[in-house]
């Protein structure tokens, strides 16, 4: 059986009689993910390595094991090449690292504590084969973490990162600058093609110097958790000459981005653009007249912008009736509050969706119906 599901599903099972699933008609399975499933324990985990001997991404957390079980289970997973893991055990202390098999991406995620000792730990077992790197919300050391992780992983091509925003770790916040993210970088790693810092605190003028031109970065997802300036985001994005993806969660508007706008339209490789801009004061969302060019950058091929209200979407269509040039066609992606509502015009080289959101996803809006995305 090659397909069980045409599309993304949960099931909500007991683990022996998900067990029988995998020997009967899922022991193709390449792909799971497992979050708080009644039964599993540290004596059958390992069945899922067990049965699903093709099994290459896994996905687990909110289960009552110990190192012991993840150890065993790892253990017998000896094709995975993909681990997104949230320990939920008190007593866990990452001595079932030792027993990954040769990862290929690994993302860590959870509010446990991430060990100096795990850290080298996991340096061990994966410098030479992991490719793609995720942490997201860890309570750590977080100085000599991030030297230990970013330190001659000779393959990696992917980093991901994020720090909370929660108060308590706000002194943490402000330690999380984008220059000693960049200082640990070894040499090996200027190389890298996907970069995402999550919540980063203000860029300096000094540590934008100081940054390496990453030639081969390709895809770029920057967000800050307050105001960086016009000039020094300008600055920042041209150490990334030949992205052909870029995110940007700013707080502020158009206009105060000016020159960070004008840069963006000269990027002759960019292929996909997502701008969210934050601001509480709705009259303060006046587009710029960079859109325009950028609307009209040869190679792009989709922009989508988020937190659009209804008078923003009007102006955008108004610029895009205005300046429409282009030779091939665009997507363009408005991102709106499900109470908003927005007729779309028809453009020739231009196609316009509308996106809603709902408690956890934007929705792709037609008048028929909510596609989720």
């Amino acid at each position: 059986m090659n397909n069980v599901f045409t599309s993304f599903h949960r099931i909500n099972v007991n683990f022996s009689k998900l067990i029988d699933l995998f020997q009967t008609q899922l022991s193709e399975i390449q792909n799971l993910c497992i979050h708080n499933c009644d039964g599993i324990n540290d004596n059958n985990i390992k069945l899922i390595g067990i049965h699903l001997r093709n099994l290459k991404c896994l996905s687990i957390c909110d289960l009552q094991v110990t190192d012991d079980g993840l150890a065993s289970l790892f253990d017998v997973c000896s094709n995975l090449e993909t681990l997104i893991f949230s320990p939920s055990d008190d007593n866990f202390n990452g001595s079932c690292f030792q027993h990954l098999p040769p990862l290929k991406n690994l993302a860590l995620f959870g509010w446990f504590q991430l060990t100096q000792p795990q850290c080298e730990l996991l340096h061990r077992r994966l410098s030479n084969s992991l490719e793609s790197l995720g942490y997201f919300n860890l309570d750590c050391d977080f100085e000599n973490i991030i030297k230990i992780l970013l330190n001659d992983f000779s393959h990696l091509k992917t980093v991901k990162w994020r720090i909370s925003k929660d108060w308590d770790t706000l002194q943490l916040l402000f330690r999380c600058s984008l220059g000693l993210f960049c200082d640990y970088l070894s040499p090996e790693m200027r190389g890298l093609q996907q970069i995402t810092l999550l919540n980063c605190p203000n860029v300096t003028a000094a540590e934008i110097e100081s940054l390496p031109s990453f030639e081969n970065a390709k895809c770029i997802n920057f967000s800050f958790a307050m105001k960086v300036s016009d000039l020094n985001l300008s600055k920042l994005l041209s150490h990334f000459p030949n992205m052909q993806k870029l995110r940007l969660r700013l707080k502020g508007n158009f206009k105060r981005h000016h020159e960070t706008l004008y840069l963006i339209s000269k990027m002759s490789n960019l292929k996909e653009l997502d701008l969210e801009f934050i601001t509480y004061d709705e009259s303060e969302m006046i587009i710029d007249e960079n859109l325009s060019r950028i609307f009209n950058a040869p190679n792009l091929q989709r922009i989508g912008i988020a937190c659009v209200d209804q008078k923003l979407a009007y102006d955008l269509m108004n610029m895009l009736r205005l300046s429409e040039t282009r030779q091939n066609v665009i997507k363009i992606q408005f991102y709106l509050s499900l109470d908003v509502y927005v007729e779309v015009d028809d453009f020739e080289k231009i196609k316009i969706e509308i996106y809603k959101k709902g408690d956890y996803h934007y929705y792709l809006w037609t008048e028929q119906q909510l596609a989720i995305i």
